[in-house]
């Protein structure tokens, strides 16, 4: 019976045979000038195999046989995309497979680290350490020397972290190994230093401001390095109003830091100050963050605010910030009506060139009131300069330089001579995210806008809410403040996203433009005789409460100021978390400049409409604040009270401001 079954039909008994496909979805990457050597392998199907490449092409020196084994060495860095193709051996029809393969040649491994920045005692720490080519991922180790007490090292990320608590020198030796095989491995010997509180200002900055003097905006972009003892030992900046530009001007400085996070600079422009000087009051809050007022009247004496941020590792090539960007920002025109503009650009690195190019540009502006719609533009943008991170970039024939801040933040301030042609402006620019649809559903919950505007000389601010609700819809709160007049108003409306980002609304009387960044974030354009201009930032998470503000929060004045009226300040205010605030702030402006002024406050978070986000009107996070004579003082959002938390307050003087504290 057994032999009947096997022999019944024609043939042997079928063999289920599973279907082919190709195992691999990556490559190892080779290392210039060594051997490389990979193999291919397939599942399913029958062997033997046959392997081809049916797309793209190998790296110059790498070759692939039909057994699927890479071999050679290769001889220029880069990507090479193919496509592999395997062929099994069924008969009568064979089966075939393909799959999209990227072999990656890089430079020899480089240990990029050769000395760690400053820490400060009882401030949180963290530095990346650096490392370049070879066979990624790298694993790191501590080889010899003992971390200051409170400081971590992740072997896996090669990240020093923690809160000193001691200060001191501490000589350390690092190790770096890749993934080659045989591995590379590599050392560097190094000193960790914990200095006191002036150490929370050591390493390499970028910085803007924005600011007045003889009633005409100034601008200024730049950067430096400090020292960590109160010393800025060197630094480049382009300073700009309607009568003039300095560009690639010199800064040195001085100054110094208290445990409290304040503190106080001085800086000279040019050789001996020959391009000018400025005495600034500063605020730092222990996650990082820097503040800064210059110390003036706005008429005889330069004033106005500004921040500080660190600066990352400055890049050798645009491999890590291509692709698309939004920006936005305000200055003046040639007859110094306010001016601001917004948009967005391709960035791509130059083929045959270590620069980029800018392509797909399109930009909205408005010109006291003057608005011009999808202008575009392309241009070419030079790469960091290795020390300062400035660059230069235009935008058709409108010419900037540029700051590196990180992958994903710039900063460019024009640099052309102020005409009809050339506004004065400082832009901020940020990397776009990239979203699998770039359509309504990327506004989608709570965003918090930070307005400002010129109502004919007087100072024009507004905190929103935006409800938005992933279909077009939105429900918006806005508190105004119009030269100390105070009102509130609730439109809704819709709003349309575009394939760049760029959205526009209905419903709302300065008819803004908006590009966007991220979810609920980015850069808003009013077109509106005032020229309203600002940002929306994310509510994270979308519900919030009196403890969502606690602690110490550290700011002061941003986007502003917008007209020669206003008095900026920076903040170190201490909440409870229980509704009680109190803190020490600094103010300059016409009156001049005013140190260590105090107040005491009550707050109120705004929670039970927090249920509402993204389907109707809500105030979630809003607070009245009231000082000790019960007089209203401010009107804040909570936009953040994950880390680091974030808090937006604006003022209700008669020339108000919009202030931002962090954590």
């Amino acid at each position: 019976m057994a032999l009947f079954l096997s022999g019944c039909g024609k043939g042997s008994v079928p063999v289920n045979v599973l279907p082919l496909v190709v195992a691999n979805t990556s490559l190892p990457v080779a290392v210039l000038t060594k051997t490389y050597s990979a193999t291919l392998t397939a599942n399913g199907g029958v062997g033997p195999y046959t392997w081809a490449i049916v797309g793209g092409t190998l790296p110059s020196g790498i070759s692939m046989n039909s057994s699927g084994v890479f071999s050679g060495m290769g001889t220029t860095t880069g990507d090479s995309k193919i496509t592999v193709q395997v062929t099994d051996s069924q008969k009568p029809v064979a089966a075939v497979a393909t799959q999209s393969l990227t072999l990656t040649v890089n430079n020899p491994l480089v240990l990029k680290t050769t000395s760690l920045k400053i820490a400060a005692i009882n401030v949180p720490y963290q530095v990346s350490l650096q490392a370049t080519g070879g066979a990624p991922p790298y694993i790191w180790k501590l080889l010899s020397g003992t971390l200051p007490a409170g400081l971590n090292f992740s072997a896996q990320y090669g990240v020093i972290y923690g809160t000193p608590t001691v200060q001191g020198s501490f000589p350390l030796t690092i190790q770096v190994t890749d993934s080659e095989n045989p591995a590379v491995t590599l050392q560097q010997d190094l000193t960790l230093t914990v200095g006191g509180s002036v150490a929370r200002l050591a390493g390499n900055y970028t910085f803007l401001f924005r600011g007045f003097q003889n009633g005409k905006q100034v601008l200024q972009a730049g950067s430096f390095i400090a020292d960590g003892t109160g010393n800025i030992s060197s630094g480049v900046t382009d300073i700009a109003d309607t009568d003039s530009v300095h560009t690639n001007v010199a800064v040195t400085g001085t100054y110094t830091v208290d445990d409290t996070g304040h503190g106080t600079m001085t800086l000279m422009f040019g050789p001996g100050g020959s391009v000018g000087s400025g005495t600034y009051q500063l605020v730092n809050s222990l996650a990082g963050y820097w503040s800064f007022l210059e110390n003036g009247d706005g008429q005889s004496t330069q004033y106005g605010s500004g921040i500080i941020q660190s600066q990352n590792p400055i890049p050798t090539d645009f491999s890590n910030s291509k692709d698309n960007w939004v920006f936005g920002g305000y200055g003046a025109d040639s007859s110094d009506n306010r001016y601001a503009a917004a948009g967005s650009f391709n960035l791509q690195t130059a083929t045959g060139s270590q620069g980029g190019t800018i392509g797909s540009g399109v930009m909205d502006s408005n010109d006291h009131g003057t608005v011009t719609n999808n202008t575009t533009f392309f241009g070419n943008i030079s790469l960091p300069d290795a020390t300062t991170g400035r660059g230069t970039v235009n935008f058709g024939s409108a010419n900037f330089a540029w700051y590196y801040i990180d992958d994903n933040d710039f900063m460019a301030i024009g640099t052309d001579t102020v005409s009809t042609a050339t506004p004065l402006i400082l832009y901020n620019m940020t990397k776009q995210t990239t979203f699998i649809h770039v359509d309504n559903t990327i506004l989608n919950g709570n965003g918090i806008t930070e307005l400002t505007a010129d109502a004919g000389g007087a100072s024009e601010t507004s905190l929103g809410l935006f409800s938005l609700d992933t279909k077009g819809n939105f429900w918006a709160t806005f508190d105004d403040n119009t030269g100390g007049t105070l009102t509130q108003s609730t439109p809704t409306g819709t709003y349309t996203v575009t394939s760049t980002g760029r959205t526009t609304f209905t419903g709302l009387p300065d008819s803004p433009i908006f590009y966007i960044a991220n979810t609920d974030q980015g850069y808003y354009l009013g077109t509106d005789a005032n020229v309203t201009y600002g940002v929306m930032e994310q509510q994270r998470p979308p519900s919030q409460a009196n403890s969502s503000f606690v602690n110490t929060n550290v700011g002061g004045t941003i986007i502003g100021p917008g007209v020669p009226a206003q008095t900026v300040e920076v903040d170190i205010f201490k909440a409870d978390g229980m509704g009680n605030m109190t803190g020490t702030y600094d103010t300059s402006g016409p009156n001049g400049p005013m140190m260590g002024l105090t107040i005491t406050a009550t707050y109120n978070v705004e929670s039970s409409s927090c249920t509402n986000t993204g389907s109707t009107f809500n105030t979630c996070g809003r607070f009245p604040l009231i000082d000790s004579n019960n007089n209203q003082v401010g009107i804040g959002y909570i936009v953040a009270s994950l880390s680091p938390q974030r808090v937006v307050i604006m003022t209700t003087s008669p020339q108000p401001v919009i202030n931002a504290l962090q954590q």
